[in-house]
């Protein structure tokens, strides 16, 4: 009869955990799922991701003008997902962009399984609600992105490593091989969980180390079976293209310059990645501590060595976001012990120094709780009540403020997307070639699209890049001269001269065409020679 009344409050306590786990993943979903076809504006990666997947679902290897997927950059877990979406609920960008929500969502709920079993459940709530409403992770969780499929599988890499560092086991290893490779498979720095995994499997034993590998590449295997089934010799050239495009530098001096000026201005413009980075050395259990901070430091490295992950770069990220907010967590936790602490000193030290006003119990006990909870208000309150207005404003309203000025985006209004492609719908024929920015010219209502990226090599202006192609590529012409209609949207204009070197006398030859439609941000102009 004595443990009655305990259990009963350990029952009471594992309800209340749930209640705010729950009310933690609602918010979550709620700030990723709500308006999201049109919240943020559609981002120009979105689109060959969208193009390609849909080609997928209807069993061909090809995204738009080129067989292969030359331009995606990665392997095609992302896009196995999204072809599957799309055969169930069409072609459309909120699909790409719900298996990112969704992915998003997940995260919540496996940081906080990851955080309570090693370090106690305050500390999972409190990290998962942090992820949850950080807006840097609630606008880039919005976008159709592959990152935001990786952070999942980091996390239960990550998990499944850490059980197997505890108690070696087939099951462990096993949930930490499969989980990797799916990384790998959705964008190469997912090979960072792949090093994590084997790291610990060497450390335990060359045996754990064969037998995981095996796994690893059991995995990759189904993955790659159905490039290499359709269209295998453009599939490795297309590997090889990326890993050439990725090398980046070779100089030891130039990298570990970069390195230092890329880390720099990584903290210097995201203060919450460093303050992110910091709480991952204060986690009080040695193995998650290892583990956080070698994937993220790896990552960094990866990235840091070639440009700053600031601005544009930031979505390169997005699977790092949930380690962050364990390492916030944690730096918060800490922080707001000490404060209370030392404003508690501070108090005792007023209580030596006035002994009369001391003597005035009741209103000096109210006087220092009344301290001590506008401290810790404005000290941790303030960023928390920023972080829930800066997400709710991005949802409810469309305010996208940090994806402009420094960071900006070049996003397309929905609305204006969807009055273009109405207007195609109805003039258009299904054998016109569409040309525009890959988050546009998916949506185009023809079988015949290009990016300007397909156009540029087309026309024999990217020779001697890495993103030249051979003709024989191409399914179809898809030069300039080609188009019948062209869309010129802020993506096109400012930002696609500045790495695609003939883009500035594509804009000037297409300006010369007749305007047929136009909104704010975009103009539809036709080809004169292609008049029907």
């Amino acid at each position: 009869m004595a443990s009655s009344p305990q259990a009963f409050m350990e029952k009471q306590k594992a309800w209340l955990v749930g209640i705010a786990l729950a009310a933690i993943l609602i918010c979550a979903a709620v700030l990723r799922l709500a308006h999201l076809r049109s919240v943020p504006g559609w981002y120009s990666d979105e689109g060959n991701f969208i193009d390609f997947a849909a080609q997928i679902s209807q069993g061909k290897w090809q995204n738009f003008c080129t067989s292969g997927a030359p331009h995606i950059d990665r392997l095609p877990v992302y896009m196995y997902l999204l072809a599957a979406g799309i055969r169930i609920f069409g072609t459309d960008i909120a699909v790409s962009r719900g298996l990112s929500a969704i992915s998003a969502i997940a995260s919540a709920g496996l940081l906080y399984l990851l955080v309570s079993k090693i370090c106690g459940k305050k500390l999972g709530l409190l990290s998962s609600a942090i992820f949850a409403v950080l807006p840097w992770a609630v606008v880039y969780n919005r976008l159709g992105l592959t990152y935001n499929l990786m952070s999942p599988l980091f996390l239960l890499t990550l998990l499944a490593t850490w059980n197997f560092l505890q108690k070696p086991s087939l099951k462990w290893m096993a949930l930490a091989a499969v989980p990797a490779g799916l990384a790998f498979g959705t964008d190469y720095l997912g090979v960072v969980a792949i090093l994590l995994a084997t790291g610990v499997w060497f450390l335990k034993g060359w045996r754990w180390l064969v037998v995981g590998a095996t796994a690893f590449f059991l995995t990759m295997a189904l993955i790659l079976a159905p490039p290499l089934w359709m269209a295998p010799k453009v599939f490795w050239q297309d590997v090889v293209m990326t890993l050439t495009s990725r090398s980046g530098i070779t100089a030891s001096g130039s990298v570990l310059l970069n390195l230092a000026i890329n880390f720099t201005e990584l903290l210097r413009r995201e203060s919450w990645v460093f303050v992110g980075i910091c709480g991952l050395f204060l986690l009080p259990d040695r193995r998650l501590r290892g583990l956080t901070l070698a994937g993220t430091g790896i990552t960094l490295l990866a990235i840091t060595r070639s440009f700053a992950p600031v601005g544009r770069s930031l979505h390169y990220l997005i699977h790092l976001f949930p380690f962050f907010a364990l390492g916030m967590a944690a730096f918060f936790t800490q922080a707001a012990r000490r404060a209370y602490h030392a404003i508690l000193d501070l108090w005792q030290g007023l209580e030596g120094a006035l002994p009369w006003l001391a003597r005035r119990a009741s209103f000096w006990a109210s006087a220092r709780k009344a301290t001590l909870w506008l401290s810790m208000g404005f000290l941790f309150g303030g960023p928390a009540l920023w972080m829930i207005m800066a997400s709710t404003a991005l949802v409810a309203t469309g305010n996208e403020f940090l994806l402009h000025g420094d960071n900006d985006h070049n996003l397309t209004p929905a609305a204006e997307a969807g009055e273009v492609i109405q207007y195609l719908a109805s003039h258009s024929q299904p054998d016109d070639l569409v040309l525009a920015s890959p988050h546009l010219a998916w949506a185009a209502p023809t079988e015949r699209k290009a990016d300007f990226r397909n156009q540029q090599t087309y026309d024999n202006l990217l020779a001697g890049t890495s993103l030249h192609l051979p003709r024989e590529r191409f399914l179809y012409p898809c030069g300039v001269e080609d188009a019948t209609y062209v869309i010129l949207d802020p993506l096109g204009r400012d930002f696609a001269p500045r790495v695609l070197p003939g883009m500035e006398g594509t804009i000037k030859k297409v300006e010369s065409w007749p305007v047929v439609f136009q909104t704010d941000s975009l103009a539809l102009y036709q080809n004169p020679a292609k008049v029907h």
